[in-house]
């Protein structure tokens, strides 16, 4: 909630207690994953979101290849951060343009 109302200090304090192992379906897990990108996108932390979203790809990979808002991230990264860790594989995941 925090992220979607562009409130990044929050949302990564809120998402601070959150463990994987809190949600019951792949889904979820990656879902919570993806939040946390959103938030480290949203404070311009490349690294920290290629990281999230890969923990995402590899726990539900459809919650990184379906969902528009996580492929528009990826195809971002994949065009301004090529070189940072795990971008080429998200980009060729996700099969998006970078």
């Amino acid at each position: 909630m925090h992220w979607a109302l562009s409130d990044a200090r929050a949302a990564l304090e809120a998402g601070r207690g959150l463990r994987e192992q809190r949600f019951h379906t792949p889904e979820r897990k990656a879902r919570m994953h993806t939040d946390l990108a959103h938030v480290w996108w949203m404070q311009q932390r490349p690294e920290q979101t290629a990281a999230a979203l890969l923990v995402a790809l590899r726990v539900s990979p459809a919650e990184v290849r379906e969902r528009p808002a996580i492929r528009q991230v990826v195809t971002e990264l994949g065009q301004r951060h090529r070189r940072t860790t795990g971008v080429r594989e998200l980009v060729r995941a996700a099969s998006v343009s970078a």
